[in-house]
């Protein structure tokens, strides 16, 4: 049994998200494909095999979030001298002269729209166990990005 870290505000927006699965979606859905169900033909109401897939989607995204839940292991990065899960790291692309924040998470916590980023993304595995004013070189798909750290907290 392999333990999933997560960061406490990963592990309660996962809970959160389970809870509204199983309490809102997973209702809506099955109303939808028992209402389905009693006004079409099976093999021809694209409309069905939509709410059927869509079931099925959903009943993954809960079995899948429950396993993740089942292994957690809440993280608490109180280390602000280096860079670990849960820092949030402020990261000065070197070449180009922008800055960002970055939040290292866990890949089940990792949204990068809100500037999450995996620990096993190749920028995130190559910031952990880096200190405050380390020079970073991270080989990305796009190529190598050179990051200097301005700050961890």
């Amino acid at each position: 049994m392999d333990k999933q870290l997560l960061t406490e505000t990963g592990y309660n927006a996962l809970k959160k998200e389970l809870l509204y699965l199983k309490e809102k979606r997973w209702k809506e859905v099955s109303k939808k494909v028992q209402e389905s169900r009693n006004f079409c033909d099976f093999k021809k109401d694209p409309e069905y095999q939509i709410s059927v897939d869509e079931f099925a989607t959903i009943k993954k995204k809960i079995i899948d979030l429950e396993y993740i839940i089942k292994q957690a292991k809440i993280i608490k990065n109180t280390n602000i001298r280096e860079v670990g899960i849960g820092s949030i790291v402020t990261i000065k692309e070197v070449t180009e002269e922008y800055e960002m924040q970055l939040k290292i998470v866990s890949s089940a916590e990792s949204y990068l729209s809100e500037n999450y980023i995996s620990d096993e993304s190749p920028i995130g595995k190559s910031l952990i166990g880096h200190k405050l004013n380390d020079n970073v070189v991270v080989m990305t798909p796009s190529g190598m990005m050179y990051l200097l750290i301005t700050e961890i907290q």
